[in-house]
């Protein structure tokens, strides 16, 4: 049984983590939609006024595989939040592009994620914070190696 009085770095980032989705999901199921779509309406919101936002740059910036991006794509599309556009340049190419619906709360969306993130962070210092992005970034180097 000592076992479970031993740190488990692991089980502490599994723990986190859940934590941090439920308070995702909790935030924004008064909106309509998952914790996920939220996340990806906010990077499309910021990174789609300087470019167009296709399929694979979710898939980069969230690091998830193509089968959880089309699923999550194709709920913000079936609830009207997002739109597949032909782009003139190949036409087997589709632009993902925010509807109406969507603008009309990406704001709030973007100001939720804000305010999550800042909540994250309360009480953790700015020395603090570059260590932990180091660190998460070599335990990412470190999964990407096995």
């Amino acid at each position: 049984m000592l076992l479970f009085n031993k740190f488990f770095l692991s089980r502490e980032i599994f723990q986190t983590s859940n934590n941090i989705k439920r308070m995702f999901y909790s935030s924004f199921a008064k909106k309509g939609i998952t914790g996920g779509q939220a996340l990806i309406l906010a990077f499309m919101y910021g990174f789609g006024k300087d470019k167009d936002v296709f399929q694979r740059d979710i898939e980069a910036e969230f690091d998830i595989r193509r089968s959880s991006a089309t699923s999550i794509l194709n709920g913000l599309e079936k609830h009207g939040y997002i739109r597949r556009e032909s782009v003139t340049h190949d036409a087997r190419l589709k632009k993902l592009a925010l509807t109406d619906k969507a603008l009309a709360i990406t704001e709030q969306v973007v100001a939720l994620v804000d305010d999550i993130d800042l909540t994250l962070q309360r009480y953790i210092s700015p020395d603090d914070l570059k260590i932990l992005e180091s660190t998460l970034k070599k335990i990412m180097k470190n999964i990407e190696e096995i």
